[in-house]
């Protein structure tokens, strides 16, 4: 008659030990993946109310001073936006310095700092 295996304890111990790696890498992957999807989704609001901010340039030849101004306002939180005149240096440190009267907005930014798999803050601006 052959005898049944009984792994030692040490033996099903370094068993769940290599189990537990393993679920360990695979939910850290996982979890990797959800913050590079979010990222991702955080790139496209950014270029969503870029082509909103595009638009409202088209149709008034300024920018807005601030994105309350265009016909639909986003509703993302976590977003920022700075309008600002001629001459100035456009980064998302730099403050508004125009309005749409008498010093029209012809450069803007617009950043999150929400960013967990890319470089914070992430942002674009105009050329």
């Amino acid at each position: 008659m052959r005898e049944s295996f009984k792994p030692s304890g040490f033996e099903s111990l370094m068993g769940l030990a290599i189990a537990g790696i393993i679920v360990g890498f695979a939910i850290y992957q996982f979890m990797g993946h959800l913050a590079h999807n979010r990222d991702n989704q955080r790139r496209h609001t950014v270029a969503s109310i870029q082509e909103d901010v595009r638009l409202f340039y088209a149709s008034h030849g300024y920018y807005p001073v601030t994105l309350s101004q265009l016909s639909n306002p986003p509703t993302a939180t976590g977003y920022a936006y700075s309008a600002f005149r001629a001459g100035t240096e456009v980064s998302p440190n730099s403050t508004t310095n125009c309005n749409d009267r008498q010093i029209r907005c012809v450069n803007y930014v617009i950043y999150t700092n929400q960013m967990e798999k890319a470089d914070n803050p992430y942002f674009v601006r105009s050329y």
